[in-house]
């Protein structure tokens, strides 16, 4: 049998994946609260922290179902475009020599060092290293062969 925990951190994890399926989450939120629900109960069935539900009744009550959509994201343009960070998913998935960088494993600064040579961006070695963090998080390592 599945353990139940781990099916509920899947489904949870599943929810947050997409726009629409957090606006989903979002509306079975405001549903089981409409149906007499107290604000700690839909907090714990729904695994959100009760000043989330609370935010997000708010919204509901001020601005109806069109509030419970995601807003536009705010902040700093992104500085790679998906291909190239696609294509830096694919370089690192070898070793740094291949792409003509000394050592046997990725860093930070060889990250940053053959970004601004590849594609002229500069980038601190500290926000390399959280792009080949989240890079390899992304895609399994291959196995050497």
């Amino acid at each position: 049998m599945e353990d139940p925990a781990a099916v509920v951190e899947e489904v949870r994890k599943e929810l947050r994946r997409t726009p629409e399926l957090r606006y989903a989450h979002r509306l079975h939120l405001i549903l089981v609260h409409a149906q007499g629900a107290s604000l700690k109960f839909t907090s714990r069935l729904l695994g959100d922290a009760p000043s989330t539900v609370a935010k997000w009744l708010h919204r509901y009550r001020t601005g109806g179902l069109a509030s419970l959509r995601e807003r536009p994201q705010t902040g700093r343009p992104k500085r790679l475009t998906d291909a190239q960070i696609r294509e830096i998913a694919r370089v690192v998935q070898s070793p740094p020599a291949t792409a003509g960088n000394p050592g046997r494993h990725w860093s930070g600064p060889k990250l940053a060092l053959w970004i601004e040579r590849q594609f002229d961006i500069h980038l601190t070695g500290r926000h390399a290293q959280r792009l080949l963090a989240e890079l390899r998080r992304a895609v399994p390592r291959r196995e050497p062969d």
